[in-house]
């Protein structure tokens, strides 16, 4: 089912997404995880390295994504919604499209908690995702940096959180002719 619904949404974006150079194009991408699953110790709470190892042999994440024309030479990244998980460093979450320009999309989310009165701490946490296409075409090529950074001031240890974790993870893809997909009606 999952599958279908994955089908009908590529198949509708000619309407959503009109007609002409602007139309959005969809790329189905298979991202190394390997970053990911071998993280330095900074990524991980007093620097110690995770314990339980898993290790993928040609196994890759796969993401459609869609990319499709702003103005002022602008154009839009969108993911759907996703998390990464980077050791015990705050997750990097996609939210929303990117938006980027010249073939790189990156978003920030920063978040503070301010001293007060009652509360002397004043804590950030910034989640980074970085998107590069170095090629973008009818195949497409690049990298996923992932960044999460924290910080907290008149905070004991740092309150558990890890300070900065990175990883960045490279991937390949196609373009997808979703113009060319049909649907299979089932009934008479």
């Amino acid at each position: 089912m999952k599958i279908l619904r994955s089908l009908l949404a590529l198949a509708a974006l000619p309407l959503v997404a009109g007609c002409g150079p602007s139309q959005a194009r969809v790329y189905r991408l298979a991202v190394d995880p390997s970053a990911l699953l071998n993280l330095p110790t900074t990524c991980y709470r007093n620097n110690t390295t995770q314990y339980d190892k898993t290790t993928w042999t040609n196994y890759k994440l796969q993401y459609d994504v869609a990319i499709w024309d702003g103005v002022d030479g602008k154009s839009f990244l969108d993911m759907g919604q996703q998390t990464f998980n980077l050791g015990n460093a705050i997750p990097v979450k996609v939210v929303a499209p990117i938006e980027g320009a010249a073939n790189v999309y990156t978003a920030t989310v920063k978040s503070e908690v301010l001293a007060s009165p009652n509360d002397p701490e004043t804590e950030v946490a910034t989640q980074t995702i970085t998107v590069a296409f170095t090629e973008l075409g009818a195949a497409a090529r690049g990298t996923i940096t992932l960044r999460s950074e924290y910080s907290c001031t008149n905070c004991t240890n740092n309150n558990g959180q890890v300070a900065k974790c990175e990883a960045a993870l490279s991937f390949t893809g196609r373009k997808i002719d979703y113009g060319n997909i049909s649907t299979v009606d089932q009934d008479p």
